[in-house]
């Protein structure tokens, strides 16, 4: 299902560059009980959410009691970019907003993660991809004013899985294979992210890291995660992917999917 190539921590995932960028697809799990209002979640950005759109997400829910009432919509994109998805590239962004413009459920909730990908493919600073996933959110927000979007950050990584090409894909990349060096340059692209969509009206920004161990927004930028929650250097395993989407339900999600709104 995953090609990876294990092109170092934040390619985010050049891995499934195959992926299809016209969005739209659904899916649904009506297992679950309640009669609590209808909502649509749009699972978007790179290959972590390409991973998750589907089976994780679902499972999530049902354990939640949500599945009865939330469809789930695809729109990762292995490999992309922010800065891919704020110029539009494939038309991805189109595909999204006009997938929430049309929704016919209230307030339909983004879940928004990418920005990993542009520190390897574009040697873009923390300001410039801050400023693409601003573009992104303003875009989503002119589609539709009432969508809510949750924009999730990663963790940090462990180049341990395969030490040779993980260790010398991150010398290339950021000339060390120091836990300190690697994880506080991908902290800092999240905190200046975060500082921008936490800007905008029924948006916010959940702090991941530290999830992996048990610190939630207090990671220790100074250790990797452990290893036994990964596939390779930069994706995690359905394991990490559960701990994962865990804190960001508890965080944000759980709450903004239970709002009621009209």
């Amino acid at each position: 299902m995953k090609n990876y190539i294990y092109l170092f921590f934040l390619s985010i995932s050049l891995v499934t560059l195959n992926s299809c960028d016209s969005g739209g697809s659904s899916s649904s799990n009506n297992s679950g009980g309640g009669s609590a209002q209808k909502r649509s979640l749009y699972v978007a950005g790179d290959s972590w959410a390409d991973i998750m759109d589907d089976s994780l997400v679902q499972a999530e829910l049902g354990e939640r009691n949500l599945s009865s009432r939330v469809t789930v919509h695809k729109h990762g994109v292995g490999g992309s970019t922010a800065r891919g998805w704020a110029s539009d590239s494939g038309g991805r962004l189109t595909n999204l907003a006009n997938a929430i413009a049309a929704d016919p459920d209230p307030a339909p909730v983004v879940f928004l993660i990418v920005g990993g990908n542009d520190i390897f493919d574009n040697n873009s600073t923390d300001g410039e991809i801050a400023g693409y996933v601003g573009q992104i959110v303003s875009r989503l927000k002119t589609a539709r004013s009432d969508v809510r979007i949750v924009f999730g950050g990663y963790d940090t990584f462990n180049l341990n899985v395969n030490p040779l090409q993980c260790n010398l894909l991150a010398i290339t990349v950021l000339g060390s294979t120091s836990p300190a060096v690697i994880n506080n340059r991908v902290y800092n692209v999240y905190n200046a992210s975060a500082s921008v969509v936490n800007g905008y009206s029924n948006a916010q920004a959940v702090n991941t890291f530290g999830a992996l161990t048990g610190r939630a927004g207090n990671p220790d930028l100074n250790t990797f995660s452990p290893v036994e929650y990964f596939d390779d250097c930069i994706h995690l395993n359905d394991a990490g992917y559960q701990i994962y989407l865990d804190t960001v339900f508890d965080l944000a999600l759980q709450s903004v999917l239970d709002e009621d709104v009209e």
